[in-house]
């Protein structure tokens, strides 16, 4: 017999009972369906959602709690101008920061990218679960980031 989660599989009993090997075939086919409908309900509703994201006229980025860039809005996105190519899901706040930093549009901090992303991380990490609005000058224009991050430990 073999156990696969809640479903026991005798293979002896389907070997000579062509009735049971139909029964699963089913089985097996109405739950490849449901997941089928349940895959395209959640790609559905997850570009519902990025649609509706995007359309917001404030710019979000929401990183996970491992502070990784989970999703940006296009209004965030457009606001880091020549930066945007930096702003990609999955790398952390701070990989981000110093891919920008060390890219040399931010101006004044030639030769200090790694001081000020850290001044910059540890400004975020104090002002935990407080609101603060400051303003990164990138050539071409400023960007105005709103934090609140809050640290789940």
């Amino acid at each position: 017999m073999t156990k696969s989660n809640d479903y026991d599989i005798d293979i002896n009993v389907l070997a000579n009972n062509p009735k049971a090997i139909q029964e699963l075939l089913n089985s097996l086919t109405s739950m490849h369906e449901s997941l089928a409908l349940a895959k395209s309900e959640t790609t559905d509703i997850q570009e519902r959602f990025k649609i509706a994201f995007d359309a917001l006229d404030d710019g979000f980025l929401i990183f996970d709690k491992q502070d990784k860039l989970v999703l940006c809005n296009e209004a965030q996105l457009n606001s880091f101008g020549e930066a945007q190519k930096f702003i990609i899901p999955g790398v952390t706040f701070k990989e981000m920061m110093i891919n920008i930093a060390k890219s040399g549009i931010i101006p004044g901090i030639k030769g200090k990218e790694e001081e000020f992303v850290d001044d910059l991380i540890e400004k975020r990490k104090n002002e935990a679960g407080h609101e603060k609005t400051f303003k990164l000058m990138i050539i071409g224009g400023y960007c105005n980031v709103t934090s609140t991050l809050n640290l789940v430990t």
